[in-house]
């Protein structure tokens, strides 16, 4: 077990959950600058592939009208998270469901209905596995960092899924590798469901983490 802080507070990582990291807590910040911007008495929070749940938590604790579901598909990982829930006492707000993606949630009445999807999802591409430093691979689990040969695959199916749940101008927002803008901003503009699409930078200047608000919903024209 390791310990490590994320956002200021402790957590405990065991070999099932990816460490949380620096890059990650921009990914938090930016959730949380786009909820203070919101005028919403209450907020539905979906985290797909929450790890140890380090991310739900954060975000649980900062925004007290926040309803969280933290999704993951490692039976490990949920256990991790679960006991994170339980520490930080948030077992009224924060609900942790083992599964793929976004099945968990499924018929649950979430459909339309969530405020915000964030996700920290695998993006190495399977080659580069091998050229990783030996302490990222050997102690990390290779289903939370392993994506397929561009290191695209989950992001094609997040952001394919995730419009079934977000409200119209909802916001997906999720973290990725360097160099990969340009094509997750390929998958979010070939959806054709999504828009306002931004890319943020880390403190040297590269972009880590992209936004894209869903549509807002059109009033149907009169026939």
């Amino acid at each position: 077990l390791q310990q490590t802080v994320f956002m200021g507070r402790p957590f405990t990582c065991t070999p099932d959950t990816l460490i949380p990291r620096a890059e990650t807590e921009l990914l938090v910040r930016t959730v949380l600058d786009h909820a203070a911007s919101l005028d919403a008495e209450s907020l539905t929070i979906v985290d797909v592939g929450t790890g140890s749940g380090n991310i739900a938590v954060s975000l649980a604790l900062a925004l007290p009208h926040s309803r969280v579901f933290a999704l993951d598909i490692s039976p490990e990982a949920v256990a991790c998270a679960r006991d994170h829930v339980q520490q930080y006492q948030l077992a009224e707000r924060v609900t942790v469901l083992c599964g793929d993606l976004f099945e968990p949630i499924k018929g649950r009445g979430l459909e339309n209905q969530v405020d915000v999807v964030v996700c920290n999802p695998p993006y190495i591409p399977t080659g580069s596995l091998s050229k990783m430093s030996a302490e990222i691979v050997e102690h990390e689990p290779l289903v939370a960092l392993d994506a397929g040969p561009y290191g695209i695959n989950i992001f094609r199916r997040l952001v394919q899924d995730a419009v079934t749940f977000l409200r119209p101008d909802g916001l997906l927002a999720f973290e990725f590798g360097a160099g990969q803008e340009v094509l997750v901003q390929r998958l979010l503009q070939k959806n054709g469901r999504y828009e306002q699409m931004d890319a943020v930078e880390d403190h040297t200047g590269v972009p880590r983490v992209l936004l894209a608000r869903t549509a807002a919903r059109t009033a149907p024209t009169a026939v």
